[in-house]
């Protein structure tokens, strides 16, 4: 397995069937194996397909940062794991050069794949479901977030029926509830795909937005919010009537928002520190985790002078 067969006399066939029996079985040979140190880890691995250029990335900062503060007070240690085109080999090879206590993984379908190779290698793992569509594998103990109830409780906040002409503000990547929720209520919205997640991306769509004459829109995440806004105030646009508009993940006001934007609350680092707790809790106790969902977070609504 560790690539010596021929240095210790095996055949070449020998050392295939070993392989073979080894991938059958999903066996990975592990890092305190081959080093002789059978003392406990207190590594965890935060597994997300969100490759961040920077920390400041929005999401996984959350994620990531309230993963390590919770993890820190246990004295355990988060180790941020990014995967991208290869999934179950990124799982795979951290679990044979690292000796892991446990993994926390943002939900994806492409890292489900994964769920067989993390049990038969006693990797124990709490899932953050943020939003997805697709429901939680029941093999999984996850943490699920419910991005509809707030998305509802916005629209709620103001008279929707005289909404003409809604514009959907979204990046690149899956849809989400939210957006599913908003589409559903106005199923002819116009929508406009920035290039990406950040405020820089809602600026640069603002020409695309602003020539939809919209009277209400939804910018899915805050960044593109005030991307858009940013752009409306230095071309002077909407100087009279300036449309309804709501973003989501409620980070907070930023000094070139032109109003305080109405938001929905994303509960994402409330969601980490709890699979957090949960994994310690486990490896402390020793007790099985459950499977299935085993908490489910709600988004909300905080409507301000952006909607009225």
């Amino acid at each position: 397995m560790n690539n010596r067969g021929e240095e210790l006399g095996f055949s070449a066939d020998t050392e295939e069937r070993v392989r073979k029996a080894a991938q059958k079985l999903g066996y990975i040979p592990r890092a305190s194996a081959r080093n002789f140190r059978y003392q406990d880890s207190r590594v965890i691995a935060f597994f997300t397909t969100e490759a961040p250029s920077s920390l400041r990335l929005p999401v996984f900062n959350e994620l990531i940062t309230s993963a390590i503060e919770t993890a820190r007070e246990a004295n355990y240690f988060i180790l941020p794991i990014p995967v991208n085109d290869d999934p179950l080999g990124t799982v795979a090879g951290t679990i044979r050069d690292i000796e892991l206590a446990g993994a926390v993984v943002r939900d994806d379908v492409r890292l489900r794949d994964a769920i067989p190779l993390l049990l038969k290698n006693d990797v124990p793992s709490v899932w953050v479901n943020t939003g997805l569509l697709d429901a939680p594998d029941p093999q999984t103990t996850s943490i699920v977030v419910e991005e509809e109830p707030g998305v509802l409780e916005m629209l709620s906040s103001f008279n929707v029926s005289t909404v003409v002409k809604p514009v959907l503000i979204s990046g690149p990547g899956k849809d989400s509830g939210r957006i599913e929720t908003f589409l559903q209520y106005f199923p002819n919205a116009v929508r406009v795909n920035a290039g990406g997640w950040s405020f820089h991306d809602g600026y640069e769509v603002g020409a695309e937005v602003a020539g939809s004459e919209p009277d209400l829109i939804f910018a899915a995440n805050d960044y593109l919010a005030y991307g858009f806004m940013s752009y409306a105030a230095d071309n002077n646009l909407f100087s009279n009537d300036f449309p309804r508009i709501f973003g989501f993940g409620d980070v907070g006001a930023l000094p070139t928002s032109p109003n305080r934007l109405s938001s929905i609350e994303w509960p994402l680092a409330e969601a980490s520190r709890l699979a957090v707790d949960v994994l310690i809790h486990h490896l402390r106790d020793t007790e099985p985790l459950s499977k299935g969902v085993i908490r489910v977070l709600k988004t909300s609504a905080h409507p301000r002078e952006s909607t009225r």
